[in-house]
């Protein structure tokens, strides 16, 4: 066994409910990416359900343990960085995965854009509940806006520190994100370059800070940036990028 990294934000699933819950989620995917495989431990459990499973993974150190998975002819190991994946993420109809704290965001975000296919991640509690947070709350902010532009977000099981290996400070939640609609990519893009700036003054008036950003101004009343539905968002981000013809 090799000495976690807190580098890499390592804690190794060892919770036997949250695999039976992976596999209610991902179970029946004919192609399925796993971000993070650690010990293989969850792609092992889903290996006998699963068409065909990819799993990233950047510790070369673990590649070694995982040569077991490589026998089986439905999963595939790469070594890699999963928030710039070595793979097309249009290949897979679903992503999974335990995933490090510290990735969490960039990884929510890759995900945001890509906007193609389902996703079930076991997170930060914290983080999951920002997912699914409403206009105007404490927890609403920049990564609820993009999530939201693209999927449905149901929460799952929470679990505690005792479920991974070394225990985390904190609590993990499943996440479900069901794509609801396509949309441009190119306007999701723009989309993560809008809501950086606006966010960059979230509780100051929205009219002022459109202006300040991007020079026009929106009739939003006294709304603050944070009290703005997802769908306002995509509309400054469609007049924003009106020029790339979105």
């Amino acid at each position: 066994m090799i000495k976690p990294s807190k580098k890499l934000g390592q804690h190794f699933l060892r919770s036997r409910r949250a695999l039976t819950e992976f596999a209610k989620y991902v179970c029946s995917s004919p192609r399925a990416l796993e971000v993070g495989v650690g010990y293989g431990t969850i792609t092992f459990a889903l290996s006998d359900c699963v068409g065909y499973i990819v799993g990233i993974e950047i510790d070369s150190r673990l590649i070694p343990y995982l040569q077991n998975l490589q026998f089986q002819v439905n999963i595939d190991v790469v070594l890699g960085d999963a928030v710039n994946p070595p793979v097309r993420l249009d290949a897979f109809e679903i992503v999974y995965g335990a995933i490090p704290y510290n990735i969490t965001g960039p990884l929510l975000s890759m995900l945001a854009k890509w906007c193609g296919g389902k996703a079930v991640l076991l997170i930060q509690k914290e983080v999951a509940q920002r997912l699914v947070a409403s206009p105007g709350s404490n927890e609403y902010g920049r990564i609820t806006v993009l999530v939201s532009a693209c999927y449905d977000v149901k929460l799952g099981g929470i679990y505690g520190p005792k479920s991974f290996v070394p225990p985390p400070k904190v609590y993990s939640r499943f996440v479900v994100l069901e794509p609801k609609r396509k949309i441009n990519r190119e306007l999701l893009e723009c989309l993560e370059h809008i809501t950086q700036c606006l966010f960059s003054g979230r509780r100051k008036l929205a009219k002022k800070m459109i202006r300040k950003c991007f020079g026009f101004e929106i009739d939003l009343g006294d709304k603050r940036v944070y009290e703005l539905p997802y769908e306002v968002f995509l509309e400054i981000a469609r007049r924003v990028c009106v020029g790339s013809n979105i």
